[in-house]
């Protein structure tokens, strides 16, 4: 695969997770964290959950879903996605 295919799924990510504050649909303060995101003193994300291994979970998802909408898998298919929040959090998802 020509890896400058992959342009939608970097997109995808840094509109997802780049400079974004991102919380949990179910955080006390989703409220305020709307109102700073309508006023754009950040930019929300909502998500179910919010940690390595559901970042993971989310990644995997969208990816094999984009894959499919492609029609590239299962010739092409995601083989794992890791994410570290630093040295000692991480989480990996295996296909």
């Amino acid at each position: 695969m020509d890896f400058g295919s992959l342009r939608p799924v970097r997109q995808w990510l840094e509109q997802t997770f780049d400079h974004k504050t991102l919380v949990a649909a179910d955080d006390p303060l989703l409220s305020e964290m709307q109102t700073m995101d309508e006023v754009g003193l950040i930019q929300l994300v909502v998500l179910p959950h919010v940690s390595c291994e559901a970042f993971a979970e989310h990644i995997y998802s969208w990816v094999r879903g984009w894959l499919a909408e492609q029609n590239l898998s299962p010739r092409i298919r995601l083989a794992e996605v890791h994410v570290r929040e630093h040295g000692a959090n991480a989480a990996k998802v295996l296909a």
